[in-house]
C-alpha cells in the first residue's frame, strides 16, 4: 500500500495521528489556561488583601488625627515626634502606591493624569454684549431660530425659525 492516499486504512491512520496532535497542544493549552487561571487568583487575593489593609490602615489615620487635633494646642514633643514619623511613612506609603499604579498601569481607565496635557485656553471671565455683524453671523440651521425682524428678513427672505 506504501503512500497509498485512497485507502481508507492510510486515511484513518492520518486521521488519528493528526488527532493525537491536536490533543497534545489542547492539553498543553489547558494546563497553561489553569496556570494563568490560578496565578491571577493568587493576584487577586493579594490586591483584596492590600485593600484590606489600606481600609484598616485608613481608619487609624482618621483616629490619629483626630487625636492630633484635640492635642494640637498642647502638643508634646513626643507627639510632635509621631506625627513628624507618621507625616514621612505617609509620604513614603503614597510613592510606593502611586509606583505600583504605574506599574499595573490603567485598566479601567480611572486614572486621572497629574498634569493637564494641554494648558485650557483663556476664557474671558467677562460677558460682552457685543452681537456679530451680519456678515459674522452663523448661517441658520437646525435649532437656530433667527429673527425675521433681523437685516434681510424681507418679503422675499428665507430667513425664518427652524425651532
Amino acid at each position: 500500500m506504501g503512500d497509498c492516499h485512497h485507502c481508507t486504512p492510510c486515511t484513518l491512520k492520518r486521521i488519528e495521528k493528526s488527532l493525537a496532535k491536536l490533543q497534545r497542544a489542547t492539553s498543553r493549552m489547558e494546563t497553561t489556561m489553569a496556570t494563568a487561571a490560578a496565578q491571577i487568583k493568587e493576584l487577586s487575593g493579594k490586591f483584596d488583601d492590600l485593600s484590606a489593609i489600606t481600609a484598616d490602615m485608613h481608619a487609624d489615620v482618621v483616629a490619629l488625627r483626630a487625636l492630633m487635633t484635640a492635642e494640637r494646642e498642647n502638643l508634646s514633643p513626643a507627639g510632635q515626634a509621631e506625627l513628624d514619623a507618621a507625616n514621612a511613612k505617609a509620604g513614603e506609603l503614597r510613592a510606593k502606591l502611586l509606583e505600583l499604579d504605574v506599574e499595573v498601569g490603567d485598566a479601567d481607565g480611572s486614572d486621572v493624569p497629574v498634569e493637564p496635557v494641554d494648558p485650557p485656553e483663556e476664557v474671558p471671565t467677562e460677558p460682552t454684549d457685543e452681537v456679530p455683524p451680519v456678515d459674522e453671523a452663523p448661517p441658520a440651521g437646525d435649532g437656530t431660530v433667527v429673527n425675521p425682524d433681523a437685516v434681510g428678513a424681507g418679503e422675499n427672505s428665507d430667513a425664518r425659525p427652524t425651532a
